[in-house]
């Protein structure tokens, strides 16, 4: 999705009154403050309770649900390349923010609601950089968030355990 795709989903949200946190590729170049690569999707963390609002606005955009996924998880698209991937979930009382009703380690950490970024001179709520850290690297990398933890380690000086 391109810069102005993304802001427009955003100033949309933010119409609406509707609070979402940018997650993934595009949170992490928020919090550097410039776009460093090509991005197929927004990732955008929500409340569950948004999640019909989340919808009902999205389909107002011309983004139509796609057929799988989990429900905390669904993903919209036009096909013709605006794609928005949602991570709908719910506080716990330790201030997580849990995605999979069943599976409670399937969740955002504390303190994930708390950064802020800039994309195309727009402030933007988004996870903070020691997050999306702590998230890439909770998985197997693939050749996209390779790119993104390099941009994070040089602007951050984060570290991968046994460097």
């Amino acid at each position: 999705m391109t810069e102005a795709q993304v802001l427009e989903v955003l100033a949309a949200c933010a119409a609406q009154g509707l609070p979402v946190w940018v997650d993934g590729g595009w949170a992490v170049d928020a919090v550097l403050g410039r776009q460093t690569r090509l991005h197929e999707d927004l990732d955008l963390a929500a409340r569950v309770e948004d999640g019909p609002a989340l919808e009902a606005l999205l389909a107002g955009l011309g983004l139509v649900r796609q057929a799988g996924g989990a429900a905390w998880n669904p993903v919209y698209s036009d096909g013709e390349g605006r794609r928005v991937d949602l991570h709908l979930f719910r506080l716990d009382a330790e201030g997580r923010g849990v995605m999979d009703p069943d599976d409670p380690a399937v969740a955002y950490p504390a303190g994930s609601f708390d950064g802020r970024g800039v994309i195309a001179g727009r402030a933007v709520d988004c996870l903070p950089a020691d997050v999306l850290w702590r998230l890439k690297t909770g998985y197997p990398p693939r050749d996209r968030d390779l790119l993104d933890l390099a941009a994070l380690q040089a602007a951050f000086g984060f570290s991968l355990a046994g460097d």
